[in-house]
């Protein structure tokens, strides 16, 4: 339910960062999955891999970053 209110019940800012978080997780998930049958490290599959992994560690920090101060006041007790 809380994923779902994340794109209908928000501002458009933050409906299009979940959805291109959403979107990229999937990529770095599938393109593993699809590495589990290629042989090799080099292949251009794990090259995209890499690439969009690298792309997921780049965007969630600053997902979370420009979501710290939520966090905080999550972690005191305090409602927001």
């Amino acid at each position: 339910e809380w994923y779902l209110s994340a794109f209908w019940r928000r501002e458009e800012g933050r409906r299009r960062a979940t959805l291109f978080l959403t979107f990229v997780f999937l990529s770095v998930a599938l393109t593993g999955i699809l590495l589990l049958g290629v042989e090799g490290a080099h292949s251009s599959l794990g090259m995209w891999h890499y690439r969009i992994g690298l792309l997921t560690i780049v965007f969630s920090a600053w997902h979370i970053f420009r979501r710290i101060s939520v966090l905080r006041k999550m972690l005191s007790g305090k409602r927001f």
